[in-house]
């Protein structure tokens, strides 16, 4: 007897199983576990199926022994062998990052969760937890918007507590969410996964995991394949965050579409969580199946362009700043949002309008008072005391970072402490008047237990977004729009949004679907995801010539493909007519080209 094994390693995406001989004293099936001779030492493998003929010429080598208590189902080991295929990676090295190392060591469940998180909501929030809770308990799939992670937890526990014999798995775009998540359902005894913990802890949990018919499992997307046949429902929280897309290495998985996948393949309840669902949700949960909060909290727009005569300042207007001086003066705390860091957003010549860049690569940089910090490589240069090229010493700083907003905060208001937040400085004073921060205060610090925070949230910088030169610019700004709104909704505090843009803004609030239909329509016309397969393909090679030529060579077999398009940077852009005949091509590139097929999602 011969068996197909496929090692848990990471292979290149051409290679397959490998064959090994089977005594007669070993019984194998499909998907178990076994203890394999690779190369010059052990590994584990999985089985992919047996077979009775024998390859002439060739010794094989033995199978070892069978690692009992562990052993995946048919239909999932199929599964996987399809998400392999699909993302263009072996089916082993998808194994090798899907599930630990088996371990002959037994370890108990690590206890991720310090204490619990008393989960409470406003009462006047109750009937719509219940109304929504209910809708998930009648559908099997559905898009539900909560503004924060209390709200999403509290849907989630009125849901697992109506139905307390569901297999659930709760899928979190990083580890502080869902340690958050996780203390707020301690009451149900979750499993978590983080992928913090050893070998050997994530081993044991996961066979627990498998083992139970009922119970909850919280992970980050290094567990998305935790998820077994016997799984009832999936639920993806913050869908919208990027965190659950792999962009770094190999295997490059969106956790999000594995879910949806699985959904399909099981026939398991799926239920995407977020703030303001995207395009691609409206598509593959339908219209009636997307369910709203309700959002009452007042919001304060304020049009810089209306009152830039009357103001001091360009980048916090008069009207803006009376709202920070009456909190003040209220003894209430005051956050302001402004996702830039350094002194100025560029620098340019005065004279000649020359912008500067990075000196190594070109790239743009940040500009503080005394530096340029290249944003691509990290190259530090002094800031110059002439242009290259005009020579003149007229060197402006355009537009405001957060160092130049302390400035004019510290002007305005004198009296007051300000702190400053973003990736470098998360040391955060709840008792500090103004804090100026950037999107890492909401990814690394804000709690959604805690009341009260602010009594005046401050979004300047509401546009930026809109200009970004990508196709997802307006639902990435709605996105961000919305999570400071729940963050102010959470402090029962006033939002005030600095924007040229507040049709756009107030029919996101009022009229979503409509704004997301809207969208729709133009990603259709112009053939923009998800109406059209697009796949960035890379490639790892130092000789610049060489490359060249391969990626030509790439893009000429590509594009003999109807209606198949390869853009300057290597998007290749396939109807889905056309996508077997595209995966055909990249199936069989070796493993300098790094295939993406989630860049875009």
């Amino acid at each position: 007897m011969i068996a197909e094994v496929y090692p848990l390693r990471r292979m290149p995406r051409r290679f397959g199983h490998f064959d090994y001989f089977v005594s007669d004293k070993i019984s194998l099936e499909r998907g178990q576990f076994v203890l394999i001779p690779f190369r010059s030492t052990t590994c584990v493998g999985v089985v992919k199926r047996l077979k009775e003929q024998q390859l002439r010429g060739i010794a094989l080598k033995d199978v070892l022994s069978i690692l009992d208590g562990i052993k995946l189902r048919d239909e999932e080991l199929s599964f996987i062998e399809t998400v392999a295929k699909t993302i263009f990676q072996s089916a082993s090295t998808l194994l090798f990052s899907a599930f630990p190392q088996p371990s002959k060591y037994s370890h108990k469940q690590s206890n991720n969760i310090a204490h619990a998180t008393p989960l409470t909501v406003p009462s006047i929030e109750s009937s719509t937890i219940v109304r929504l809770a209910n809708a998930m308990t009648e559908r099997r799939i559905g898009f539900i918007q909560a503004f924060d992670l209390r709200r999403t937890s509290a849907i989630i526990a009125k849901f697992l507590y109506d139905r307390p014999k569901q297999k659930v798995v709760i899928l979190c775009p990083n580890v502080r969410d869902a340690r958050i998540v996780a203390k707020f359902l301690e009451s149900f005894s979750p499993f978590c996964v983080t992928g913090e913990e050893s070998n050997n802890e994530r081993f044991s949990t996961w066979k627990l995991y498998r083992k139970k018919t009922n119970g909850l499992l919280i992970t980050t997307r290094v567990g998305i394949f935790f998820c077994d046949s016997s799984t009832t429902t999936v639920v993806v929280v913050r869908s919208g965050h990027q965190n659950h897309v792999e962009h770094r290495r190999n295997p490059r998985i969106d956790a999000r579409e594995i879910a949806y996948l699985f959904s399909q393949n099981f026939s398991t309840q799926l239920f995407f969580f977020d703030v303001v669902p995207r395009v691609d949700d409206l598509i593959r949960f339908k219209e009636e199946n997307i369910l709203l909060y309700n959002s009452n909290t007042e919001i304060k727009f304020v049009r810089p362009s209306t009152e830039k005569s009357v103001s001091e300042h360009n980048i916090i207007v008069s009207s803006t700043t009376k709202s920070i001086s009456e909190t003040i003066e209220q003894h209430g705390r005051v956050l302001i949002i402004l996702n830039k860091k350094g002194y100025a957003w560029r620098l340019r010549c005065g004279n000649c309008g020359y912008v500067f860049v990075c000196s190594k690569c070109g790239h743009l940089v940040r500009v503080d008072e005394q530096i340029l910090t290249c944003i691509h490589c990290g190259t530090i240069d002094p800031v110059p005391l002439r242009c290259p090229s005009c020579n003149s010493s007229k060197i402006e700083f355009r537009g405001f970072g957060s160092g130049r907003l302390v400035e004019i905060l510290k002007k305005c208001f004198p009296k007051t402490s300000i702190q400053v937040i973003d990736a470098e400085k998360k040391n955060f004073d709840p008792g500090t008047d103004i804090t100026l921060a950037t999107r890492a205060f909401i990814e690394n610090l804000f709690d959604p237990s805690q009341n009260n925070m602010f009594q005046c949230v401050v979004y300047l910088d509401a546009d930026l977004p809109l200009f970004s030169p990508n196709f997802r610019s307006a639902e990435q700004a709605s996105i961000y729009f919305y999570e400071w709104f729940g963050l102010a909704r959470a402090n029962h505090a006033k939002y005030i949004v600095q924007t040229e843009e507040q049709d756009f803004f107030e029919q996101y609030l009022f009229e979503p679907i409509k704004m997301l239909g809207e969208e729709k329509t133009r990603r259709l016309k112009f053939q923009q995801p998800p109406f059209e397969y697009w796949v960035q393909i890379k490639l790892r090679e130092t000789e610049e010539r060489k490359r060249e030529l391969q990626l030509d060579l790439l893009r000429q077999q590509l594009e003999r493909i109807q209606c198949v398009r390869v853009t300057h940077d290597f998007v290749v852009r396939v109807p889905f007519s056309r996508i077997k005949e595209v995966q055909k091509i990249l199936a069989d590139l070796n493993d300098h080209f790094l295939i993406d097929t989630n860049a875009f999602l």
